[in-house]
């Protein structure tokens, strides 16, 4: 669902990306503006997305993807420098042609993309915004970052954070190896009508036979209620993935998770 807002806005940025900016790195306005939009102030948000999978090279359209990622700031854990968001993300992937739920060559319906939490922290060191993510439990357990790619853009139409992601790391499936970019816009400076434009390019899904790489390019809106999200796909999430109502709760929720078997 694209408002009128969001479309205001899009349009806006691809005018703005095209004009002298101030490029440069983060001072106290930008970080606190970064941490409201990104994670608010301890209730949760919803950042809906949908978008596209297309086999690369050629650009063929081989699914489209649906989801959120669900977040809230850990106001326990949270100081003048540092924010911790307590996260949970999950998408679906849908047939290009008839919009119904992937299904594998079996017949059985493909997996989500399913993080029943990430631990996200947020320090800001000079004009730096450093970043690292915990993510699985037990010995699968990974700490990626800390990371300080990030820029903050202040432009006439409003504030622009990017965040590159060069991810290279050993899976059980192998190497995995992908390039992302998420850009974050505040139209005005408003960090409550946030949106990000992101691109994934790397290997293909373990369904997509037949296609070695991919780009996913997806939109996405930020909502502060669940009831703002897409009803089909707040119902989907109800039916079939309730964990991911809303994000984890609290640090002994994430310690729970982290600590979880597959027993």
């Amino acid at each position: 669902m694209i408002t009128p807002t969001y479309r205001a806005a899009a349009l806006a940025l691809c005018w703005i990306l095209a004009q002298p900016a101030l490029a440069g790195g983060f001072d106290r306005e930008r970080y606190e503006q970064w941490v409201t939009m990104r994670v608010g102030d301890g209730e949760p948000v919803y950042w809906y997305s949908h978008g596209t999978i297309r086999a690369y090279p050629g650009g063929k359209l081989i699914a489209t993807i649906e989801g959120y990622d669900t977040a809230r700031l850990d106001v326990d854990s949270t100081t003048a420098d540092k924010a911790v968001q307590l996260s949970r993300k999950t998408y679906i992937y849908r047939d290009a042609e008839t919009g119904e739920i992937m299904r594998n060559p079996d017949g059985s319906t493909v997996a989500p993309i399913a993080y029943p939490y990430q631990l996200i922290t947020y320090e800001l060191k000079g004009d730096t915004l450093e970043t690292w993510v915990e993510q699985g439990k037990g010995d699968k357990m990974r700490r990626i970052g800390p990371g300080g790619d990030m820029k903050a853009q202040v432009l006439e139409a409003g504030t622009l954070f990017t965040a590159p992601l060069y991810l290279d790391f050993e899976t059980p499936r192998g190497r995995y190896q992908t390039f992302e970019n998420y850009d974050f816009f505040a139209p005005g400076g408003n960090p409550r009508d946030g949106f990000i434009l992101f691109i994934r390019y790397g290997d293909a899904p373990a369904w997509a036979e037949g296609t070695d790489k991919i780009v996913m390019h997806m939109t996405t809106e930020r909502f502060e209620s669940l009831d703002a999200v897409p009803e089909s796909f707040r119902a989907w999430v109800s039916d079939n993935a309730p964990l991911w109502l809303q994000p984890p709760a609290d640090m002994d929720e994430i310690e729970n998770l982290q600590a979880a078997s597959d027993d």
